[in-house]
């Protein structure tokens, strides 16, 4: 299971503040912009001609490397944003590669500064040409569905507020990634959810307070709050510093209290409670199992296993939704971590969520377009695919 804290332990992040409005107090960036365009360049064609099932297992020779470079080469489309859209050949590439497609994915490395702007773009480009109406993304449900409400979708300052009273709700807490979600929630014209959140919550607090105003009787009521009482000391600040480790309350608590809410709110099948409190247990069962993994026990591979699968059931919670209101093939930019976003068998052996949407699409006679969304840093500085070693020998 891919977490940021595995990723970032050793790395060096630095701190750039921003001076507009809104903003949060300061924000990370990692990597250069212009790095991270030279590869989206590339990465338009890898998105289209790779196929893992064709991966070979032999050392590449010096003649496959001069053969690939020649091909990445006489198959470059560059791409800009201006204005909030996509100019250049990159454009109009994917302008013609798309009209089709009923899933675009974008396949990240997380906590890339310039990657939620370019998300944008392509949803602005998706959304007038084809349609596209919904932005699934690594959030959890609860906080999909608050960012979607009427009063606060498409509306950038409350998006803000909301991230500054519940910090933990967000796994990918900055400035850009909130200005993404609150732009392609204006753009979208969809009468349900404009942004669907199809991962495991990340923090607790929020879906907490939101049990306890919800609360069918005075006892479920005082027992919510007192949970919330006790996420909220680890849940109301948070440092902008990945080398910080930080405690997370819906990591650490005995999954019995969480599953205990469904004895004092007896909520009933598809109601809000039920829907809050399955999104509390599946996603602290999720992070214990990975937890335990880390510690040596066996559980790994139902942390992977389970996560895949509580994502697709979320999507697809979402898809179903938009069909009731009118939507007989919603179409959806998907952004999400890269090990989730490919059409194969995901690094942890799981079928990943990509694969899946691949095959919705097919089954509706559409197709799906995956485009990889690598970062090239400097050594030492964050993450890079230049450290992969399979890279390093390619």
């Amino acid at each position: 299971m891919s977490t940021s804290r595995s990723l970032l332990r050793s790395a060096a992040m630095s701190r750039v503040r921003h001076h507009r409005s809104p903003s949060l107090r300061r924000h990370w960036r990692a990597g250069s912009r212009g790095r991270f365009w030279q590869l989206m360049t590339a990465v338009l064609l890898a998105a289209v001609v790779t196929d893992s099932s064709r991966a070979q297992k032999a050392a590449p020779t010096a003649r496959d490397t001069a053969y690939l470079d020649s091909v990445f080469s006489a198959h470059r489309y560059p791409v800009e944003i201006k204005g909030g859209r996509l100019v250049g050949p990159g454009a109009r590439f994917l302008q013609d590669a798309t009209p089709n497609v009923q899933f675009f994915v974008i396949g990240e490395s997380h906590y890339v500064a310039q990657i939620p702007g370019f998300a944008s773009a392509i949803f602005n480009q998706l959304h007038t040409s084809g349609g596209f109406d919904h932005y699934a993304i690594e959030l959890g449900p609860a906080i999909g569905r608050m960012l979607s409400a009427p009063r606060m979708r498409g509306q950038q300052l409350r998006t803000f507020d909301l991230a500054r009273h519940y910090p933990h709700a967000f796994q990918f807490w900055d400035d850009e990634e909130l200005k993404a979600i609150a732009d392609i929630g204006r753009q979208s014209r969809s009468k349900t959810d404009a942004i669907w959140g199809i991962d495991n919550e990340w923090g607790a607090v929020h879906i907490l307070d939101r049990l306890a105003a919800i609360a069918p009787n005075n006892s479920a009521r005082r027992e919510v709050t007192a949970l919330a009482d006790q996420a909220r000391v680890l849940e109301m600040q948070r440092p902008f510093d990945f080398n910080v480790e930080i405690k997370r309350f819906i990591t650490t608590p005995d999954s019995a209290a969480l599953i205990h809410l469904k004895k004092v709110f007896r909520p009933e099948k598809n109601t809000e409670a039920a829907f809050l409190i399955d999104a509390l247990v599946i996603s602290n069962r999720i992070y214990r199992d990975n937890g335990a993994a880390n510690r040596g026990a066996f559980s790994g591979y139902e942390a992977n296993s389970e996560r895949e699968r509580y994502m697709k059931d979320l999507f697809m919670d979402e898809y179903r939704k938009a069909q009731r209101r009118g939507e007989s093939l919603p179409r959806v930019l998907v952004k999400i971590g890269s090990v989730h976003g490919g059409k194969w068998l995901s690094p942890y052996y799981v079928d990943a969520l990509g694969n899946f949407l691949h095959e919705v699409a097919i089954s509706n006679s559409r197709e799906s377009f995956h485009l990889v969304a690598w970062l090239v840093n400097e050594p030492g500085t964050y993450w890079s695919i230049t450290d992969d070693p399979a890279f390093q020998t390619a």
